[in-house]
C-alpha cells in the first residue's frame, strides 16, 4: 500500500495509507481525497472547496471542473454572455476532454492574443485558443510554435510559460531569432537554434516592466547579449 507523502496531512504523521486520515475529507465528486491547499492563518489545514459540485474537490476534478478557480458562478455568466450556452467548450485536443484552460493574467491575454472577456474586479479572463480550436492548458503548450518546433529535443516548459502569465510567453509563438539585420546588431542572425533553451524575450525598449507585446522580441542568447550590450539596457532596467 502506498503510503501518505503529504507532510501537510495527518496521514503522513500517522503513517496511514493515503487518503485515509479520518480528517481529511473526500472529493464530492470523484471520492478520492480532497486537494490539500496547506494552512490557513489559524494554524488549520485548508482543503479546496468547489462551489460547483457543492463540496470539497481533488485536484483533478478541481482542474476539469467548468468553475475552476474563478470566483463562485461568475464563469457561468461570463460564457453565457459570450456565447457558451452550453457551458465552456471542451478541449480539442484528441482524447481529451477536459474544459479549455483560461488565464486572466492580462500580459497573458494580450501576448497570447487571447479575447478578453470582463471578468470580476476589473480583470479580465481569456480562453485559451489557437486557430479557432480551444485547448485546455496541458494541451495548450503543445499546440503551440515552439513545442512543435523542439518537441522532438525537449518537451518541457518553464513555470513562467505554464502559467500563462510571463512576458517569456512570447516565444511560445516566435521560437527563432527575431534579429533580420534591421534591430542595429549588424547582419542577421545566422545561429543555428536546436534547443528553445537558446532563445530569450527581450524588451525592445529595455525597460523590462513594459510587457506590451509590441515591447517583446525573442533572441538568440548572443544577439540578445550584444543589444543590450549596444543599447546599455541596463541603463532603463526598472
Amino acid at each position: 500500500m502506498n503510503k501518505c507523502t503529504d507532510t501537510r496531512c495527518y496521514c503522513f504523521e500517522l503513517g496511514n495509507t493515503a487518503g485515509d486520515c479520518p480528517d481529511r475529507p473526500k472529493c464530492c465528486n470523484c471520492g478520492k481525497p480532497a486537494h490539500n491547499q496547506g494552512l490557513t492563518s489559524d494554524g488549520s489545514t485548508k482543503w479546496r472547496v468547489c462551489l460547483h459540485y457543492g463540496g470539497f474537490i481533488c485536484q483533478k476534478c478541481h482542474f476539469s471542473n467548468p468553475n475552476n478557480d474563478l470566483k463562485n458562478s461568475e464563469l457561468d455568466d461570463i460564457i453565457r454572455k459570450v456565447g457558451y450556452y452550453n457551458g465552456r467548450p471542451e478541449c480539442s485536443h484528441k482524447g481529451c476532454s477536459s474544459f479549455c484552460g483560461f488565464t486572466t493574467s492580462e500580459t497573458g491575454i494580450g501576448i497570447l492574443h487571447l479575447y478578453a472577456h470582463p471578468y470580476v474586479d476589473g480583470k479580465n479572463v481569456g480562453f485559451l485558443e489557437i486557430d479557432g480550436k480551444h485547448y485546455c492548458q496541458e494541451h495548450y503548450l503543445q499546440h503551440t510554435p515552439c513545442f512543435e518546433k523542439f518537441k522532438s529535443i525537449d518537451t518541457k516548459f518553464k513555470s513562467s510559460m505554464t502559467s500563462l502569465s510571463g512576458y517569456g510567453l512570447h516565444k511560445l509563438f516566435h521560437p527563432e531569432c527575431e534579429n533580420d539585420g534591421t534591430k542595429g546588431l549588424g547582419p542577421s542572425c545566422t545561429s543555428t537554434i536546436i534547443d528553445k533553451g537558446q532563445l530569450q524575450v527581450d524588451h525592445k525598449d529595455g525597460v523590462h516592466s513594459n510587457d506590451s507585446p509590441d515591447n517583446l522580441q525573442t533572441l538568440c542568447g548572443n544577439c540578445h547579449y550584444l543589444k543590450s550590450l549596444v543599447n546599455k539596457d541596463w541603463e532603463n532596467k526598472v
